[in-house]
């Protein structure tokens, strides 16, 4: 079950890493939608890193990607 706004709804969410030029997508997680988004951030970035060889210039993330939980 996943929050949006104040509905919920039963399901699944697709996170995403794409490259801003191409638009491509480069990783995708799909996780149960009752899951906080910040569990699968360096799952995402792992994956990205290995789909790009490590060639990530700049990385720009939702402001759910940055939490205490994340940077300590």
């Amino acid at each position: 079950m996943g929050r949006d706004g104040k509905t919920c709804h039963l399901g699944y969410k697709a996170h995403m890493a794409a490259d801003s030029e191409s638009e491509l997508p480069l990783a995708i997680i799909v996780a149960p939608a009752n899951e906080n988004e910040k569990r699968h951030a360096y799952k995402l970035l792992d994956k990205t890193l290995r789909a790009t060889k490590g060639r990530v210039k700049t990385l720009v993330a939702d402001s759910q990607a940055e939490s205490p939980q994340l940077n300590g």
